[in-house]
């Protein structure tokens, strides 16, 4: 068992105010550690806390927690530290990941690579960043006695350089990033700021030509953006399992500039026919569409980018028609097995605070076993300001309207029976490019455990973005897209 000690007891005398208190994208700082520790599967988690303890606790409301008050911490950080290992000892912990609030781009994927590198011959990781070591860091039971004997403002990471020969290092830029002053808060801006400076770069969308498609025997609805010469289309598919193409319209538009995009709705869902004996809807249709639509259209290659449970829908269907897909680009997809179902609704739980997080904790996700719409779309709406990285931001946008019957009895049917694509993925050989926001509910793990099973892909994690990158951190979403597709946007 590996305790989470995070320490939040300090004066902020460079800030000028308690800076435990204050929010960074969205969301207050001493949350977003705790938060991070919870979801990297630490427990305990620790939170030692100064005089601000009660409006801690407070904001630290629907995760799962231990607040400590340190009464002595005007006496230095070792106090503190001293403080989060007597807890870790007396809940029997096998060791302590010791991390300070103000680190904000220490993420769950963070903690987890350093705990993997934990075992009986590794009690000491550290991480590495900006030519030294320090915390976050790993420590073993048998180093809780020298952590003890600390005075003063002698810190964890001072103890780990005086015992440099000791420590594994693992290397984590995240970890350079603190918060010092109020100055350190903005100079990676906001969402809504990146947001709206990338927009400001951007033409307008262009218009959607609807025809419609005969495949498979029903009647698809597909949209397309103007044909630009002698580049390969890019087929998108949205996720969310209820909903049209419109989640993903215009968000994608600044793809169209470099090739034609095709969007369709998938079976029974949005303008496209509703298949006999829904109940019995699968995802595995929705895949097979993918080739057949391909084929009415006329197209003989394409490019594919599948997002959240559309992701799961492009990854099939290239399976199934390797030949025609050049490149696969998966955004913030779902796992290949439904595992991580388990964790989703804590994780988003833990993101929302106030009325939203009641809202969402009043709902059962067992509930959504049963194919009943309204159950879906209760669900979906309270869910869906969890997927934003920055809550502010997330706040602009409403969640789409769940009233297909089509997706909620694929969608219940997925979470009633679970899932297992490991060997359908696995055979995929078309080179893809996975990008998850980093901050995404959706952990790290899951793309990670992609690209395990497809030999030609690469991971890139997008930092400051949750669910939807192409909202909250656009410039490095587009940018990589396009550079990934380059190459094969040319016949």
């Amino acid at each position: 068992m590996i305790a989470a000690i995070i320490l939040a007891a300090g004066g902020s005398q460079r800030f000028g105010s308690p800076k435990q208190l204050v929010d960074y994208r969205g969301e207050n700082i001493v949350r977003r550690a705790a938060r991070s520790a919870h979801e990297a599967g630490l427990d305990p988690v620790i939170v030692v806390a100064g005089e601000e303890s009660k409006q801690i606790q407070a904001l630290l409301q629907g995760i799962p927690v231990e607040v400590v008050t340190n009464p002595n911490w005007r006496n230095g950080q070792a106090s503190s530290l001293r403080t989060g290992i007597v807890q870790a000892i007396a809940a029997g912990s096998d060791a302590a990941l010791v991390m300070l609030a103000d680190q904000p781009l220490v993420d769950a994927g963070c903690i987890r690579r350093l705990v993997s590198r934990f075992d009986n011959q590794h009690q000491l990781i550290a991480a590495e960043y900006s030519g030294t070591i320090g915390v976050p860091a790993l420590f073993g039971a048998k180093y809780f006695g020298a952590l003890l004997e600390l005075t003063g403002d002698a810190g964890a990471g001072r103890w780990l350089r005086d015992h440099r020969e000791k420590v594994t290092v693992v290397e984590m830029p995240e970890a350079a990033v603190d918060i010092d002053t109020p100055a350190d808060l903005p100079k990676h801006g906001s969402a809504r700021e990146r947001f709206l400076a990338f927009r400001r770069t951007q033409r307008k969308a262009p218009p959607l030509v609807q025809q419609t498609v005969r495949a498979r025997g029903l009647d698809f609805a597909v949209f397309t953006s103007p044909r630009v010469d002698d580049a390969i289309p890019l087929l998108c598919i949205n996720g969310g399992l209820h909903f049209g193409h419109e989640v993903l319209w215009p968000a994608l538009a600044p793809l169209s500039e470099k090739r034609q995009l095709v969007f369709f709705d998938q079976r029974g869902r949005g303008k496209s026919q509703t298949p006999p004996g829904t109940r019995a809807a699968r995802i595995e249709h929705d895949a097979l569409d993918v080739p057949a639509i391909r084929s009415a259209l006329g197209i003989e290659r394409w490019n594919v980018l599948g997002h959240s449970w559309g992701g799961a829908i492009a990854m099939l269907a290239t399976a199934e028609d390797q030949a025609a897909v050049n490149k696969l680009v998966l955004v913030d997809a779902v796992g290949p097995t439904s595992e991580w179902l388990s964790r989703l609704h804590s994780a988003a739980v833990a993101r929302l605070a106030g009325e939203q997080r009641e809202q969402l904790e009043r709902l059962n996700p067992s509930d959504l076993y049963v194919d009943e719409i309204a159950r879906h779309a209760e669900y979906t709406s309270a869910l869906y300001p969890a997927w934003f990285a920055d809550r502010d931001f997330g706040s602009i946008f409403s969640s789409p309207r769940a009233n297909s019957a089509t997706g909620a009895a694929v969608a219940a049917r997925l979470r009633r029976e679970g899932y297992d694509w490991r060997d359908r993925i696995a055979s995929i050989r078309t080179p893809a490019l996975i990008l998850h926001g980093a901050d995404d509910i959706l952990d790290v793990s899951v793309p990670e455990s992609l690209s395990n099973l497809i030999p030609e892909s690469t991971v890139a994690l997008i930092d400051h973005a949750g669910h939807m990158p192409f909202w909250e951190a656009p410039e490095e979403f587009f940018s990589r897209v396009n550079t990934f597709l380059a190459p094969t946007d040319r016949p």
